[in-house]
């Protein structure tokens, strides 16, 4: 079973990839079916939380001009926002670091790892659980396997720190 459109040529299977500047996509063969909205890996876990309701602030600029690469960074200022695409709210040629924050409230103490399921991030995530580093995703599926240390009885805070590319600005 295929999940995307592709051409068979004898006994190969050729599957066409188009890219727009800056857009990058990595093919996985395997015999189990792997969807976004529905990680396989998440049925390992005992408990589940769903973030539903997300603030965030631009944290960064990325910069690229005739005296090369650089990075502006600015002190967050928090707002709401619906997850999704970044061009209606930042524009279409940025390119930097977008802090996305949750919380929510544990009544018992966490052990082992908690899977932090990121869905349909595009590029690079850095994950923070009340300002401790949890880890970094970089490729589908977008998941960091945390200690359950960072968490605790109480109210948690998940940063979630998404990167773009320079590309944008092309």
């Amino acid at each position: 079973v295929y999940s995307q459109e592709h051409v068979r040529l004898e006994d190969k299977v050729i599957f066409p990839v188009s890219l727009v500047s800056g857009e990058a996509k990595a093919v996985l063969i395997t015999d189990q079916t792997w969807m976004a909205e529905k990680n396989p890996l998440r049925e390992n876990y005992e408990h589940v939380v769903e973030l539903t309701a997300f603030t965030a602030a631009k944290t960064a600029d990325f910069i690229l001009d005739a005296k090369g690469a650089s990075k502006n960074t600015y002190e967050p200022t928090f707002a709401p926002i619906e997850l999704g695409a970044w061009e209606p709210v930042f524009g279409r040629d940025f390119s930097g670091d977008v802090c996305y924050r949750s919380s929510f409230s544990l009544e018992t103490g966490l052990s082992g790892n908690v899977l932090i399921d990121l869905g349909k991030v595009e590029h690079t995530a850095r994950v923070l659980v009340n300002g401790k580093p949890a880890g970094v995703a970089v490729a589908y599926p977008m998941v960091v396997i945390a200690d359950a240390e960072l968490f605790t009885v109480g109210k948690n805070v998940i940063d979630i720190i998404v990167s773009n590319t320079a590309s944008n600005q092309y």
